[in-house]
């Protein structure tokens, strides 16, 4: 059988093993998994040549960049249940390690041909761009030590957490380390496998039994086998918009009072980043990463205006839009106003209303300047760019509209 020249994007798929489920994303723009091998040359006196080079834990990033459409995406980087989101939002805080999986189609058949496993892939950065002339996007990062090239299916059972064993829906395949199971999760808290029976910490494998010591409420695992049949399928969701452009993007800025809702005109584009500070917490004997421990968020971004008014620089020197004065400072601008920025994600479906479902709310509570600057180019229009941080470091996503 002749090699296959190429494989295009419509035959890799990723999916997450979050803490509660499997999730298979709609919607993903890019993929990328990058690895880098830090090494050492070591040299000595007396040698014209290296004496060797030693090799130093592989450091991993994963990208995820997917239209943003739904909480989808969110919900499954934070353990949290889609069916019952929290009406007071999810917080960034609340992003947690993940593996991430890339499924590949065979050339001809609905199989899988191959498949990159990367464990333990914990949150680094993330990033929500909206424009108006383009679509909306969230990206995410991550951090890992840890990847898998497997000829055979990773299949991965969302099992009862509450009792032991549990049986999974396939016979796991012996790794070459000898263990059987790639990951192990019980409510997001990753397990370690042993052949004795399984104390605090732990589990054990019997064939297509998972006994484990600890209990709660969801058991998630990961494993190469081989399944019957032809196991591919093609990724769908129509409960999703394809995309949400500008036109259906509203930006609010508001005081302490979530009612008085000021809506931003001539809004050209708005960027969210956050940098979630995740430090690698590393351990002599051991190859891979432990874990990480994550400081206090970065929350920054910049908010672009046709430079038609002075609305926006009364609202960060004086709170309010509708001020008596009639100059403004720099100074001014750099007082907290206790302002907080709101971007609603509504529904497209009906192109000819900008009234549709608010599907998503992104919101950054205490937002002050940390720049500005004002742009006019030869046969374009002036803008005015806004650069601002969170003041509490967080970032919360609401499902529908707040």
């Amino acid at each position: 059988m002749a090699r296959r020249p190429a494989i295009s994007f419509k035959k890799i798929s990723p999916r997450i093993m979050g803490a509660l489920l499997e999730y298979r994303p709609a919607r993903i723009q890019r993929f990328e998994v990058r690895g880098n091998f830090p090494t050492t040359d070591i040299l000595e006196h007396g040698n014209e040549e290296l004496a060797g080079t030693i090799h130093d834990i592989p450091d991993y990033t994963v990208t995820l960049s997917a239209m943003d459409v739904s909480i989808k995406l969110f919900t499954a980087l934070t353990g949290t249940d889609p069916d019952a989101y929290p009406g007071a939002g999810v917080s960034i805080n609340a992003l947690d390690t993940v593996d991430i999986i890339g499924d590949v189609k065979d050339e001809s058949v609905m199989d899988y041909v191959k498949v990159i496993h990367i464990r333990k892939c914990r949150p680094q950065t993330l990033r929500f761009t909206y424009s108006v002339e383009g679509q909306a996007t969230e990206e995410y990062t991550f951090g890992a030590s840890t990847r898998y090239l497997f000829t055979h299916d990773v299949v991965v059972d969302v099992l009862d957490g509450s009792s032991s064993p549990q049986s999974t829906t396939e016979t796991p395949e012996q790794l070459r380390e000898g263990t059987y199971i790639i990951s192990c999760t019980l409510d997001g808290e990753y397990l370690d496998e042993v052949t004795a029976p399984a104390a605090t910490g732990e589990y054990s494998v019997s064939g297509s039994d998972v006994s484990f010591a600890d209990t709660g409420t969801t058991l998630v695992v990961a494993y190469k086998a081989s399944p019957a049949g032809t196991n591919w399928s093609w990724v769908s969701d129509a409960n999703v918009p394809a995309a949400i452009s500008g036109k259906d993007v509203p930006v609010y800025i508001y005081a302490e009072d979530p009612d008085s809702n000021l809506s931003i005109t001539r809004v050209q584009s708005i960027n969210i980043s956050v940098n979630l500070r995740t430090d690698p917490i590393k351990e002599m004997g051991n190859s891979e990463i432990v874990d990480y421990v994550s400081q206090i968020p970065e929350v920054t971004g910049d908010i672009t205006v046709l430079d038609t008014d002075d609305e926006l620089v009364e609202l960060f020197s004086t709170g309010d839009i509708t001020s008596v004065h009639t100059e403004f400072r720099t100074c001014d601008m750099l007082t907290g106003r206790n302002l907080n920025l709101k971007i609603r994600l509504k529904d497209p479906s009906d192109p000819c209303s900008t009234s549709g479902e608010v599907l998503k709310t992104i919101y950054v509570p205490g937002i002050e300047l940390t720049g500005e600057s004002y742009t006019s180019n030869v046969g374009d229009n002036m803008t005015n760019t806004l650069n601002f941080k969170s003041s509490t470091g967080n970032l919360l996503v609401f499902s529908g509209e707040y």
